[in-house]
């Protein structure tokens, strides 16, 4: 996450991704557009922001992923919510659930979609899923939503500390290190490896 935290250029960061979980040579993803997705979850984010502000005592921003059915279509389910506390992973309490709490993003839509792809691909021909697959699914997916949060904040101007998360349970700091707290050292990193 630091190559994120550290980026300036979400497209160059996005080829780097791409590159260090070895699918720079999936054209379908070095085509995906983030500076448009980056624009259209300003625009989301700013309405969310304006109908709901921001309670003054929420101490950061929570951007989770969680997985999503549209009828009967997978998506990626992406939202907004804040709370209080120093650690997102032990003592947070959730205060900020606006009502247009979610997003939707095109770039963690298309990630989503070749996961679906390949799990299903992997079910027809009654084989076990492929590395690619835990790739996708964890680093991919990961990587493109911490980039697209981190450049939607800075577009905004929100100065909380930001971080993403997997509903199920890894999370990262991608922007505004907080305060140190309880000798915590930031960033806090996914436990998972793929």
């Amino acid at each position: 996450m630091e190559l994120v935290r550290s980026s300036d250029d979400p497209q160059s960061c996005w080829s780097t991704v791409l590159e260090i979980t070895g699918q720079s040579s999936s054209g379908s993803f070095a085509t995906l557009d983030f500076p448009a997705d980056v624009a259209s979850l300003v625009a989301q984010l700013d309405v969310v922001l304006a109908a709901e502000p921001i309670p003054s005592e929420t101490t950061f921003l929570w951007f989770g992923l969680f997985d999503l059915l549209v009828g009967d279509q997978e998506a990626e389910g992406y939202y907004v919510s804040g709370g209080t506390g120093a650690n997102p992973g032990a003592d947070m309490e959730r205060i900020y659930w606006p009502e247009g709490r979610y997003l939707k993003s095109s770039v963690l839509d298309r990630i989503k979609a070749k996961i679906v792809q390949i799990r299903n691909e992997s079910a027809l021909a009654k084989t076990e899923l492929p590395h690619e697959y835990d790739v996708l699914e964890y680093a991919v997916l990961f990587g493109a939503a911490a980039l697209l949060t981190k450049f939607t904040v800075r577009a905004l101007g929100i100065r909380l500390p930001v971080y993403v998360g997997v509903d199920s349970g890894d999370w990262a700091l991608i922007a505004n290190t907080p305060p140190d707290a309880d000798g915590m050292r930031w960033p806090i990193m996914p436990a998972r490896v793929v």
